[in-house]
């Protein structure tokens, strides 16, 4: 079954490479509060890999570790089911170790609030 979206809240997925820089891979835009759905790890390598992911709460000014230095297998990917609520200025940032492939799918739902 196909999901209908209210015309206010569009459906994103965002990717990328995650380096050894802690790095912001998305940003709650001005006007709309964002809920992520799922967040998924790729390790492409062959050996064991360790990330991070943190959220990073405008309003209260603080970061919360959501996954904190989590080992990954080689070759794997990881599933996590989220219900994240984010507000505007929010956002996610991430960081591997070192020589590592791993990657970071973001999956959430921007719905426009005014602003």
């Amino acid at each position: 079954m196909v999901q209908v979206l209210p015309r206010n809240i569009r459906s994103r997925s965002k990717a990328a490479s995650l380096t050894t820089v802690n790095t912001i891979y998305y940003t709650c835009p001005v006007g709309y509060s964002t809920q992520v759905n799922r967040i998924i790890l790729s390790n492409g390598s062959n050996s064991n890999k360790t990330t991070t992911l943190k959220w990073y709460h405008k309003e209260e000014d603080t970061t919360h570790l959501i996954i904190n230095a989590v080992v990954q297998a080689g070759n794997s990917v990881i599933n996590y089911a989220f219900d994240l609520h984010m507000g505007a200025g929010d956002r996610l940032e991430a960081f591997t170790e070192a020589d590592s492939t791993v990657s970071l799918l973001i999956a959430y739902h921007e719905e426009y609030v005014g602003g």
